[in-house]
């Protein structure tokens, strides 16, 4: 029996349908990646299928004993307690048995004790469920999920309170995990992990027995873990057994035949459109009448042409340029320091047409790496006719609030039409960029930030983790712009569809420091 059915479901907010006619079953084992651009409602879907939104139409039937949790309804604010208690008492199950355990201990302790037979029973009924939910394993669990997550056993008493945002959200995945929960409802879930974490999530989904329902904006992640897509991105619904490539599979051969369709239509209706204009008001106005009724049928019954094939194919200059010479930079040595740590020197030299990939955990010193690079630190000797631009995770924040960002296009350089087209593909719609930023949204900001320096007027570009506040199409259109950009580029990224795609040199960490291939990622690392 499946633990839940989808049944035609519709869902609209304020009047706006985000999702129609609906149909899909979760059942157990199954590990559904749910696909499509920001504002498109998968949000909206996870709440209808946790009861907390009504759909407009539509039903959700789910199995009355079924236990499920939620990303963010484990996402802990103002915790008093540390990591390692929150990420104890995920399951509250084991910790209650963990009480009783030790009451029935006491009370069997007393040889006067009232009922001891009942107790001894209750006792064993007690420890066999506690040793099927793993209780006697529990602290090791715990310390494997938070160790899998990048918390080193250091932080384990840290208070929930310090944490940063990207922390608690990888806390708030490992109380998913240790939930007990038989279904996973994810939105977003590599949001804040670094690729070893997001491997250990892949191996994790992949030995679940239970059934997860997962949003996800990362490629590899939903090729390795899904087994099964549903999207509406095309304007209606459909699902696909197999992962993220395979889906795409499917979807490029629906919108070639569905365009095709499209240009059959336009073509019938054009003859007889013709045909009306040419005897509509003759002798054969009668047959010209019968047209029109068969154009009115045609157009009730053709499919509407998906949104992704309705745009216009556009080519994107860059105002980048070709480095002189045929050495980029020299990096001979570079030894980072911040506070007393001190990293083992760094050495590599790039060609002037190349695309680095920078790849490690959270904190290997990947930013710092390229602070040093654009400050020139001793060992750094780039070439004299580079012109650097640096798109750090604090570029949206020195934006101008005070500017709409068309005036801020233009101050960069770029006309209206480049704005208006390359915003389009990056979620910022015309009428935003005639609004003030200080209006925006942080992810929006950040969007525009990362926009002027992809057009900037330079020959080496380095940016650090530009896919945050990217949905997948963004992702997409970010890894055509940087195939083509005719410098030096130096990716910082946990994206590793994209360091695969991109990357013709790759610096990397391996035990405990730096390590430089000129191999693409996958060839790098062994992926």
């Amino acid at each position: 029996m499946s633990w839940m059915r989808v049944n035609d479901l519709t869902i609209a907010v304020s009047d706006r349908v985000l999702l129609a006619h609906a149909t899909f079953r979760i059942d157990p084992g199954d590990r559904i990646g749910v696909l499509g651009p920001n504002g498109m409602g998968k949000t909206s879907l996870f709440r209808v299928l946790t009861g907390d939104l009504l759909a407009h139409d539509g039903f959700v039937e789910r199995s009355p004993d079924l236990r499920l949790a939620t990303l963010d309804q484990l996402a802990s604010q103002d915790d008093e307690r540390t990591v390692w208690d929150t990420a104890y008492a995920s399951n509250p199950r084991i910790p209650e048995l963990e009480t009783s355990l030790r009451a029935l201990e006491h009370t069997m302790a007393d040889p006067a004790a009232d009922d001891l037979e009942t107790a001894l029973v209750q006792y064993a009924n007690c420890q066999e469920l506690y040793q099927e939910l793993g209780g006697y394993e529990w602290d090791a669990r715990v310390n494997q999920v938070l160790q899998g997550l990048g918390f080193p056993a250091s932080r384990f008493q840290d208070s929930v309170r310090i944490l940063s945002g990207g922390e608690r959200h990888r806390l708030a995945l490992g109380r998913l995990v240790l939930s007990g929960a038989q279904l996973w409802i994810m939105d977003e879930p590599t949001n804040h992990l670094d690729v070893a974490a997001m491997e250990w999530l892949e191996r994790t989904l992949n030995q679940f027995p239970g059934g997860v329902i997962m949003a996800s904006h990362d490629r590899r992640f939903l090729e390795r873990a899904a087994t099964r897509i549903i999207s509406w991105e095309d304007g209606y619904f459909f699902t696909v057994s197999g992962n993220y490539r395979q889906y795409q599979a499917v979807r490029r051969e629906r919108l070639q035949r569905l365009q095709e369709q499209w240009k059959r239509y336009q073509e019938e209706r054009q003859r007889l459109m013709a045909f009306v204009d040419r005897f509509r008001a003759g002798t054969r106005s009668t047959q010209a009448k019968s047209r029109l009724h068969a154009i009115a049928r045609l157009d009730r019954e053709a499919l509407p042409l998906p949104v992704r094939a309705r745009t216009a194919v556009r080519t994107l200059r860059h105002a980048g340029s070709v480095l002189p010479g045929t050495i980029a930079v020299d990096v001979d040595g570079l030894v980072l320091e911040v506070g007393s740590r001190v990293w083992e020197p760094i050495s590599f030299r790039l060609p002037t047409v190349a695309r680095m990939g920078v790849v490690g955990p959270n904190g290997s010193g990947k930013t710092t790496l390229l602070s040093a690079l654009v400050q020139g630190l001793a060992g750094v000797r780039w070439n004299p006719d580079a012109v650097l631009t640096w798109y750090d995770q604090y570029a949206a924040d020195r934006l101008p609030t005070d500017q709409t960002g068309m005036e801020l296009a233009h101050a960069e350089g770029m006309d209206r039409e480049t704005c208006y087209a390359l915003g389009a593909r990056f979620g910022l719609s015309p009428d935003l960029l005639n609004t003030l930023t200080g209006f925006w949204s942080g992810g929006e900001r950040a969007r525009l930030a990362l926009l002027f320096a992809l057009m900037a007027r330079g020959n080496v570009l380095l940016l650090d983790e530009p896919t945050n506040h990217l949905d997948l199409p963004m992702r997409e259109e970010l890894e055509a712009l940087l195939a083509g950009y005719p410098g030096l580029v130096i990716l910082v990224s946990h994206d590793r569809e994209l360091l695969d795609n991109l990357s013709t040199h790759t610096l990397w960490w391996k035990d405990g420091a730096f390590t430089f291939t000129p191999r693409p990622y996958s060839e790098a690392v062994g992926t």
